[in-house]
């Protein structure tokens, strides 16, 4: 790799509204050529690594998006949850602090080489890494070369795949927990039991600890202020504490997750508000555009600033109650109300429950694929009938899961 093409200007992007000097993402702007090698070598290796990733990494693999993983999440917490032995389920986000910029070059050359992957390809990304220099580029001014003796580029062909390889020994061997992955978001999901729950709780700390002992291994940093836990009870009457297992995390009522807000009580209007919230002040940017655009420039507007964020994960919560729907539908009759007028009685939009149905089945078409990452939750179909076997559900917010939901209503299609 020429030592030219390892030159990166960073760029600070801010993670938060305002920005502050703590909160920003450091994308590398590197030079086009690098990225074009970068794009060859991915294209001739890119099945090898997504190998090594294993089954619990959604990020950067075909057939699988942020959808699939909170699919995945919400689909193993409402089936612990269904269980009769079950008194809680806790999910334990984990934050490692500048995850990408951590990474040790000799941990990561060495977990390359114990993969047996090709020589040649192993031997290409030691001379990637090694002699890096990075400037920081702000508005017309940029600051000296230093070197970067680890981490790997943010804005990188290569980074992401690297970074998951580094990160895919991260895992948890006991029946009652499930460890799910999204490039450095990762999730650890418990299951505490009536009849084990001194041990399961003990399983939580002991996990924890390993987690810890790992991430000191790697030289990741552990984020106690940001790694945040939810418990979602199975009843009201059964508590579990996580001062039982760790002083230092907090328990929180809700947290984002990939851009979903995922609460205690596993239902979606805390989303559904919050994604309300966000279009309506979006609105006003449709206001001030309408007299310079025709109807379908401003639709197309509309389409990628508003319901693209009322559609985002929409598979996810398929199951929908009424006052959610509602909430949603008015806020598209708004726009029609906008772009129409008062007067309009055609549907010049397409119906967002209708919507919502078909995202969820090309979504369901799709996990019919054995490489699917969701594969192993679609259910049989039975040759009597031709429907989709229905599982038997004990509560409703396993029902209201999409491997519930689906077969539902695509039986009642058919």
């Amino acid at each position: 790799m020429p030592n030219i093409w390892k030159v990166s200007h960073i760029a600070p992007i801010p993670k938060t509204s305002p920005p502050t000097a703590d909160q920003l993402r450091p994308i590398s702007l590197l030079p086009l050529p690098s990225k074009i090698l970068e794009r060859i070598i991915l294209y001739h290796f890119r099945d090898q690594l997504t190998q090594l990733f294993g089954n619990n990494q959604f990020a950067y693999r075909a057939k699988s998006s942020t959808t699939a993983a909170l699919i995945a999440l919400h689909d193993h917490i409402t089936q612990l949850l269904d269980c009769s032995d079950t008194a809680a389920a806790v999910l334990l986000s984990l934050d490692f602090s500048k995850a990408f910029d951590c990474i040790s070059h000799k941990i990561l050359i060495d977990t390359l080489q114990q993969c047996n992957l090709n020589h040649n390809f192993v031997s290409f990304i030691s001379s990637y890494l090694a002699g890096r220099t990075q400037a920081v580029k702000y508005g017309g001014n940029i600051s000296e070369l230093i070197p970067v003796t680890s981490g790997v580029p943010q804005g990188s062909v290569l980074g992401p795949f690297l970074f998951c390889i580094y990160v895919h020994s991260l895992q948890v061997n006991n029946d009652t927990t499930k460890l799910l992955k999204y490039a450095d978001d990762t999730q650890c999901i418990f299951q505490i039991r009536k009849s084990n729950f001194r041990n399961d709780v003990q399983t939580v700390k002991s996990s924890l600890g390993s987690i810890k002992s790992w991430s000191l291994e790697k030289k990741l940093i552990l984020n106690n202020n940001k790694t945040k836990a939810i418990i979602f009870p199975k009843s009201k009457s059964q508590t579990v504490s996580i001062a039982d297992i760790d002083e230092t995390i907090k328990v929180v009522d809700c947290m984002k997750i990939l851009g979903v807000i995922v609460n205690n009580r596993l239902s979606w209007d805390s989303h559904i508000d919050n994604v309300i919230k966000t279009c309506s002040q979006r609105f006003h940017l449709l206001r001030q555009l309408k007299p310079f655009l025709d109807g379908k420039q401003l639709t197309d507007v509309y389409n990628g600033i508003i319901r693209s964020k009322m559609e985002y994960c929409s598979s996810l919560f398929i199951d929908l109650n009424v006052t959610e729907k509602q909430k949603l539908n008015r806020l598209q009759k708004r726009y029609h109300r906008l772009k129409c007028g008062n007067n309009c009685s055609n549907e010049c939009l397409e119906d967002l429950d209708k919507r919502r149905v078909k995202l969820a089945t090309n979504l369901w078409c799709d996990m019919s694929n054995n490489e699917h990452i969701l594969h192993a939750l679609k259910p049989p179909i039975l040759q009597r009938t031709s429907h989709y076997q229905v599982a038997f559900c004990n509560t409703n917010r396993r029902r209201g899961a999409f491997a519930q939901s689906m077969p539902i209503i695509l039986n009642s299609d058919m």
